[in-house]
């Protein structure tokens, strides 16, 4: 959400950059409803309490720019909170094999919603934070095997 408010004072101070654009398109924001919502933000219906910019969209007099940055951010939160449904695998779909495999669901929705949609977007924010999962995963596997006394393995895939 705070990209967003970003996005938008830049958009409305001319200084849009091509992902502001694009970031706001994937949500169905165009430049105009960008500065529309913007000037709301501005116009007494956002406040910043401890660094934190909050939007406050029931005090905005602009209610068409309200809903707007209320679907938009809708549309995020349904990305970032996993429920599993059309991405889980088609063994989970019988009633007996949905309750074995429940927990899997949801690792098979985030798989999906998280690592590849996120890599398709090709950022230097994905990339960091792919890097950086995968140097957590080698850490905390070479600890574990200091820690246990085992002997870690010779093969990377490991």
């Amino acid at each position: 959400m705070l990209a967003w408010v970003r996005a938008t004072e830049r958009i409305a101070l001319g200084k849009r950059t091509a992902r502001d654009i694009a970031n706001l398109a994937e949500s169905g924001i165009d430049d105009a409803m960008a500065r529309r919502i913007h000037a709301a933000y501005a116009d007494g219906g956002g406040s910043k309490v401890d660094g934190s910019r909050l939007p406050n969209t029931d005090a905005w007099k602009d209610r068409n720019a309200a809903k707007a940055f209320e679907a938009a951010l809708q549309r995020e939160v349904n990305i970032a909170v996993i429920t599993p449904g059309l991405e889980k695998p088609l063994w989970m779909s019988s009633p007996v094999m949905s309750m074995l495999g429940q927990f899997k669901a949801f690792i098979a929705a985030a798989n999906e919603r998280m690592l590849i949609t996120n890599l398709q977007r090709s950022d230097w924010n994905t990339l960091q934070g792919l890097f950086a999962a995968i140097t957590l995963g080698m850490l905390s596997y070479r600890l574990y095997t200091l820690v246990s006394g085992q002997k870690a393995s010779e093969r990377p895939q490991d």
